[in-house]
Order: C-alpha cells, then sequence, then structure tokens
C-alpha cells in the first residue's frame, strides 16, 4: 500500500472542540485516532505495522460511513521536470512533501 494513502483519512481525523480544517464533518473516533497514528509512526519503520493500522483504517470507516461523497471533480498538478518525488493524490494532500527533492 502507497505511503501517500495515509493522508486520505485526514479527513476523519482529529474531531475535536476545535475541529481542523480537514476534518469538516467533525467525525470523532478515538480508535480510528489510535489506527492513524500509529500507521503514521510506523510508515518508514515497520512495513506491516503500517500495512495491519492501514487495513484497520478501511475497516472503519466502511462500518461508520461517516459521510457519503457523490461526486469528485478531479484536479490535476504540474510540477517542473526538475520536481522529483511528487506523486498527486486525490485530496490534495501535501503531507508527504519530504519525499520530494530538485534534481540538478
Amino acid at each position: 500500500m502507497s505511503v501517500s494513502a495515509l493522508a486520505a483519512f485526514t479527513t476523519y481525523y482529529g474531531a475535536t472542540a476545535q475541529a481542523p480544517a480537514e476534518n469538516f464533518m467533525g467525525y470523532a473516533s478515538p480508535q480510528l485516532q489510535k489506527a492513524y497514528d500509529d500507521a503514521k509512526a510506523s510508515r518508514f519503520t515497520d512495513e506491516k505495522k503500517y500495512s495491519d493500522n492501514m487495513k484497520l483504517l478501511q475497516r472503519l470507516i466502511i462500518d461508520d460511513a461517516p459521510a457519503a461523497f457523490l461526486g469528485y471533480w478531479g484536479n490535476s498538478v504540474t510540477t517542473r521536470k526538475t520536481v522529483q518525488g511528487f506523486v498527486g493524490h486525490p485530496v490534495q494532500s501535501f503531507e508527504y512533501m519530504e519525499q520530494m527533492w530538485l534534481r540538478k
């Protein structure tokens, strides 16, 4: 599973009294939050733990069904040839910019 997949869950992460902009629905799940934190902490160090937590995140979202998205408008991203390692993501997350680098 792609490391970038973790960014898709920011929509469901962090619901508090001062919910971040990404969690516009205010969905709150302590179990999802723990699985997200564990996946993020292990994304580069423990492939099995990362994969297990990503599967759990998907299962929690499917079971809770906090939203029903009726459409997707798409997006496109343009970069220079010197930008390497950039992967576009449907939720337009830039969480994984540490993977990018500039070729000279």
